[in-house]
């Protein structure tokens, strides 16, 4: 019996270690007990038994993996989900992270399961294919107003050679044409600029709640639009790009307003998750939602749902919100409508955070030297 079971633990280990995902299990006290090669190659770092992984995350600037170990990386009973961006040197990495509870036959605890995929090369992939469509609609967008600018240039030329009694009538309506061409086009390309040239965000400390009111300001004068606002004081102090999530929340509510045709209710809900070092901002609608199929296809540049518009606004609020380290994700509504959830990492970079936690940690007898 002995045998067959060493031969089966064999079998288990190696396929564990030829796994291309990461793979290691923490005890209860969220000290490592396995981890397989993959976690060094995807995360850079070596975990060993006995290594206390929240700690070596933190240490190797991986601080969103390591909020999601918080607590000794005691999942939810139905374990997590996330998906995560992390900055490894001056590279980006992108990976789904699967924490579940380990139990035993008589449900005792015996800590924990973290998966890791690496999602880089996948990711980079459908930019890619974001990108050529990009390439493929400004081709479109530019082709339209060349089309009655080269007609208006032409029937000017034309009726200049042959000087044309009603020149005088003919050249402020070509002008005016193209006038109006050029201007679509620059309006295009101003947009696209904008999209391009994104600055990168500057976290610092910021009142969530202030950032959420002074957005909700803006929209004050809409008789049409009901507002169930609910604000968390647990999550009102975090690290962000105040003008950055403006931007963010300007952009979803305006989608909200649009896809309700200026009438409905728009919900705004901020909130921590409960054993995790995030916060949540939801935005919610009373629409007619969004397809199940679009909604991978939500936050691809130039993808709109819409008649009007260029489909960058939600371009601009996927590229913000990652850029935090964050991430989005559209989801259907009940009863009607859709929601964009919001998760970011609590991320404690300003001195006075710092000292906070210094001051935390010592409050409750850590050593930091350690």
């Amino acid at each position: 019996m002995l045998p067959a079971l060493d031969e089966r633990r064999q079998y288990i280990e190696t396929l564990v270690a030829n796994l291309s995902t990461a793979v290691f299990s923490l005890d209860p006290l969220g000290r490592v007990t396995t981890a397989n090669p993959a976690v060094h190659e995807i995360l850079g770092v070596w975990l060993k038994p006995g290594d206390g992984a929240r700690r070596v995350f933190a240490e190797s600037g991986l601080e969103p993996l390591a909020a999601l170990l918080e607590s000794g990386g005691r999942p939810p009973a139905e374990g997590l989900r996330r998906g995560v961006t992390l900055q490894r040197g001056s590279a980006r990495v992108n990976v789904a992270v699967h924490v579940s509870p380990l139990r035993g036959r008589a449900g005792e605890d015996l800590g924990t399961l973290v998966m890791v995929e690496d999602l880089t090369e996948l990711l980079r992939a459908q930019r890619a294919v974001a990108w050529r469509e990009i390439a493929r609609r400004i081709a479109h967008e530019i082709k339209n107003p060349l089309t009655p600018i080269q007609l208006a240039a032409q029937r000017l030329r034309k009726k200049f050679s042959e000087n044309a009694s009603d020149l005088d009538k003919v050249v402020p309506e070509a002008t005016a044409a193209i006038e109006r061409e050029v201007g679509a086009l620059k309006s295009m390309v101003d947009e696209f600029s904008r999209f391009a040239r994104l600055p990168e965000v500057a976290p610092r400390e910021a009142r969530l709640t202030q950032v959420v009111e002074s957005v909700l300001a803006l929209y004050k004068g809409l008789p049409e639009v009901r507002w169930e606002v609910e604000l968390s004081s647990e999550a009102d102090e975090v690290t962000l790009d105040p003008e950055q999530m403006r931007r963010v929340l300007i952009n979803l509510i305006d989608n909200a307003i649009s896809a309700m045709n200026g009438k409905g209710t728009i919900r705004i809900a901020t909130s921590v998750l409960p054993g995790e070092r995030a916060f949540r901002i939801e935005v919610a609608d009373s629409g007619p939602g969004i397809p199940a199929a679009d909604r991978d296809k939500m936050f691809s540049p130039y993808f709109s749902t819409k008649h009007k518009g260029t489909g960058l606004g939600l371009a601009i609020v996927h590229r913000v919100v990652t850029d935090h380290l964050g991430t989005i994700q559209v989801e259907p509504n009940e009863p009607s409508g859709a929601r964009f959830v919001i998760e970011m990492p609590l991320t404690e970079e300003t001195p006075r955070s710092r000292q906070r936690q210094a001051a935390k940690a010592v409050s409750h007898g850590e050593d930091d030297t350690t």
